[in-house]
């Protein structure tokens, strides 16, 4: 049976956003919520993006779509070793820029772990965050999945620290700029 057609899918109760009813009610404010992690999110990554390709030689076509781990993975990389674009960095806009790189990874995978494992709890008012656990985390919490509590304010928060990653990558792009190209 092919779910994807309407014809074929079976008839489910479903709220005016069609968000199914077996889910169970869950307010809007928590849409709403995840809506602003996940756009925030997309904005990172495009000032992640910006950065990259003011670090590096490659465009930005060349390099959309690329997983942010690998857009973090290829900035590190270009920030320590340098590029034939920008061969070598003021040692003191190196360890600025690395800093809010750490930050935009660990700002990633908390989005990552919200937007990808989030599940509202309607009669305790509580959020919860389960995932199948990556295998470097099973050994340390010895289960294959991963879960804890959070809160409306964690979430607030990390809109926060996203606005404010978001605002130092471009300040990094913008010390990047400062230093003349090697090439045109």
């Amino acid at each position: 049976m092919n779910f994807l057609t309407p014809e074929a899918s079976p008839s489910q109760p479903a709220d005016a956003h069609g968000f199914p009813e077996w889910l169970g009610p869950v307010p809007n404010e928590i849409f709403e919520l995840l809506g602003r992690v996940t756009m925030l999110g997309a904005f990172i990554e495009l000032r992640l993006l910006r950065l990259l390709v003011s670090l590096g030689t490659k465009s930005e076509p060349e390099l959309a779509g690329d997983p942010v781990a690998e857009l973090i993975r290829s900035t590190r990389f270009l920030v320590l070793n340098g590029s034939p674009a920008r061969p070598a960095l003021p040692a003191k806009t190196r360890s600025a820029i690395s800093l809010v790189v750490d930050e935009t990874e660990a700002i990633h995978l908390r989005r990552n772990a919200l937007v990808h494992g989030v599940w509202a709890n309607p009669e305790s008012n509580a959020l919860y965050v389960w995932r199948p656990a990556r295998t470097s985390a099973r050994d340390l919490e010895g289960g294959t999945t991963a879960s804890r509590t959070t809160s409306r304010a964690e979430v607030k928060e990390l809109i926060v620290q996203q606005g404010a990653v978001a605002q130092e990558l471009e300040r990094c792009r913008d010390l990047v700029e400062e230093v003349p190209r090697a090439w045109p």
